[in-house]
């Protein structure tokens, strides 16, 4: 049991530094920019860079985990993202620091595909929800720790130290992961089933649900955050307070991932919480985007938003494992939900700036993905309900038994 405690805290403390990665770069990007001379563009690929690997490959990424093991995937993203951010700390130019960039995206995709897989290896099945629905926490508790560290040390040593200290943590979590964390589960080999593991994700209503949950919920989530800077100068605040009430909205959607874990872990149904959550974030976006309500009252509804939406990630998290075809396949399924909620990332902020700058409303581009996300969860309460969990795995014989897809043991739906 201490053994299955301490891989887990490892690999939590993994996610949270390699969700650092993605933090930094939002936190310096201004001295970045000033000391590398980057033009607004090549700034917004610093930021991006990450979101873009994630939704052309995530599903492939998963496949290599699944193929050569998790934890060796782990290990090799781990030590990218630490040798790319020491690299990156001595970039003379913009070209190089993209390539950096781009090689820590692959790194981190690496290590938040496979990852997963390893806590469900290593977490009992009672507890394996809870860990699972806390993991997507990793994300905004690694991005607030940067904005609110990153600009004082950008600000005193430079952003290139901030690299440096990345790069350090990301290898004290790569030895880390090496001593405590134990060889995971079974493995599917690579020669000859690369394409049908993937299409077995591809024909699973359970996986296609949840990533399309995810990928709406992120499309909301990073269309409002955007927002958020713009709220903030209007209300005059300085741009250090700003970072920390930024930090807060980020943090915020800590609590709504931790209680997406006991939610499943009690046996609550998916469908219904993402349906519930989408709900929520919508009456609270419309309160964020307005005009009317005072300030105070706009960045309190943006915190509810946030929170609400940390059901979402959780859900779909935890919910993988639930609805992969075969064991073997966990880190693809994983892949390709992380695909598509870095597939919502990339398309909310335009989405939201296209509508404002056509006169519309944010709560209007909001309010669809939204109603998309709550369609997501009706599928997922129908397949709840009917028992079903996708395509059995290829290894069953047609019209053997195993064939029939049935609820797991201890997977009640309440």
């Amino acid at each position: 049991m201490n053994a299955r405690h301490s891989a887990v805290a490892v690999l939590m403390t993994a996610g949270v530094v390699a969700a650092m990665q993605v933090g930094k770069a939002s936190s310096a990007l201004p001295f970045v920019a000033r000391d590398l001379q980057l033009t607004l563009a090549q700034s917004s690929w610093v930021v991006a860079m990450f979101s873009v690997l994630g939704a052309a490959v995530g599903v492939v990424v998963g496949r290599i985990a699944d193929s050569f093991g998790r934890r060796r995937v782990v290990l090799a993203g781990l030590a990218l993202v630490s040798v790319a951010s020491a690299a990156g700390a001595f970039a003379p130019d913009g070209a190089v620091l993209l390539a950096t960039r781009a090689a820590e995206g692959a790194g981190f995709l690496l290590v938040s595909v496979a990852t997963p897989g390893l806590v469900t290896h290593a977490v009992a099945p009672p507890a394996r929800s809870l860990i699972l629905g806390s993991w997507p926490a990793a994300m905004p508790v690694g991005s607030s720790v940067m904005l609110v560290i990153g600009p004082t040390i950008s600000t005193g040593v430079g952003w290139r130290w901030l690299w440096l200290l990345c790069s350090a943590l990301t290898m004290c979590c790569v030895l880390a992961v090496a001593l405590v964390v134990r060889p995971d589960g079974p493995r599917s080999p690579m020669p000859t089933s690369v394409f049908a593991g993937i299409s077995r994700c591809f024909r699973s209503p359970g996986l296609g649900a949840l990533a399309v949950a995810g990928a709406a919920y992120s499309a909301q989530f990073i269309g409002l955050l955007a927002l958020l800077p713009a709220l903030l100068d209007r209300l005059g605040i300085p741009a250090e307070a700003a970072g920390w009430l930024t930090a807060g909205a980020f943090l915020a959607n800590i609590p709504g991932s931790v209680l997406g874990g006991v939610l499943q872990r009690n046996g609550r149904s998916r469908g219904f919480v993402v349906i519930v959550a989408s709900v929520l974030m919508t009456g609270a976006a419309a309160i964020a985007s307005a005009d009317g309500p005072p300030g105070l009252v706009r960045y309190g509804a943006i915190l509810v938003f946030s929170a609400a939406g940390g059901l979402i990630p959780s859900i779909v998290t935890a919910g993988v494992p639930r609805y992969v075809p075969d064991p073997a396949d966990l880190s693809t399924a994983m892949g390709f939900a992380s695909q598509g909620i870095t597939i919502g990332q990339l398309a909310g902020p335009p989405l939201v700036a296209s509508a404002v700058a056509g006169g519309h409303p944010p709560a209007l581009v909001l309010g669809a993905a939204a109603a998309i996300a709550a369609g997501a969860g009706v599928v997922l309460r129908r397949l709840e309900v009917t028992g079903r969990s996708g395509p059995p795995p290829a290894r069953y014989a047609r019209g053997s038994p195993s064939r029939r897809a049935t609820r797991p043991p201890g997977d009640p739906v309440r």
